[in-house]
C-alpha cells in the first residue's frame, strides 16, 4: 500500500511541478490529501485486521479478534484506489489535449497515465476472495494484482525521465570519439 500511495503522490508532485500556473493546483491538493488519508486508514485496518496478526492465515489460533472482514477491506480499499487513479489519470487530461503537440505524441502522453488497468483487474479478483476457505490459495489473484499495480504505477512515474535520458544516451552516441575525429 505504501509503494502505490508513495507512487500516487510521486505523480501528483510531478504534476504540481509541471503545472505551476493553472486552476489545477486545488484539485492536486485534494487529491494528495486523499492519498494520505487512503494510505493512513489502510495501515491501521492492516494492523487491527487481526489480533493477534497470526490469526489472519492461521485458523488453529484460538479466540481471535478479527472486527475487520477480510474481503470487504481488500474490496474496499481497492474500489478506493481505483477512484483515487481514475481522477489522477483524468486531472492533466484537459491541460495535455490543450497543448500544441502532434495527436500521437499526446496520446502518448495520456497513455502514461493509464496504469489503473492493474487497479480493475485487482478489483475484480477482490470479488472471489473468500478468507473461509484456503487463505493463501485464494489471495494469490488479489495479491499478483497487487504486484503488477505497483510496478506498473513505478514505471509510469519514471516514464517523464525516459525522454530525457533517450535524448542524452543519443547524444553520447552521436559524440565524436579521438579515433574518429
Amino acid at each position: 500500500a505504501s509503494s502505490l500511495a508513495f507512487s500516487k503522490m510521486s505523480i501528483l508532485l510531478f504534476y504540481w511541478r509541471l503545472f505551476s500556473t493553472t486552476s489545477i493546483r486545488l484539485p492536486i491538493r485534494v487529491l494528495f490529501s486523499c492519498v494520505v488519508i487512503w494510505l493512513t486508514i489502510r495501515i491501521i485496518l492492516t494492523v487491527i485486521e487481526c489480533i493477534p496478526p497470526k490469526a489472519f492465515w492461521d485458523t488453529f489460533v484460538k479466540d481471535p479478534i478479527c472486527p475487520v472482514n477480510p474481503s470487504k477491506f481488500f474490496f474496499g480499499t481497492v474500489f478506493v484506489r481505483l477512484l483515487m487513479d481514475v481522477v489522477i489519470i483524468a486531472l492533466p487530461a484537459w491541460e495535455v489535449w490543450k497543448l500544441h503537440l502532434p495527436i500521437l505524441q499526446k496520446l502518448g502522453i495520456s497513455a502514461m497515465f493509464a496504469v489503473c488497468c492493474a487497479s480493475i483487474l485487482q478489483l475484480i479478483s477482490s470479488f472471489s476472495y473468500d478468507p473461509f476457505d484456503d487463505v493463501a490459495w485464494n489471495i494469490t489473484p488479489v495479491v499478483i494484482w497487487a504486484n503488477v499495480e505497483v510496478y506498473l504505477s513505478i514505471m509510469s512515474t519514471c516514464l517523464p525521465m525516459l525522454r530525457s535520458i533517450s535524448i542524452y544516451t543519443a547524444l553520447l552516441c552521436r559524440r565524436p570519439t579521438s579515433s574518429t575525429a
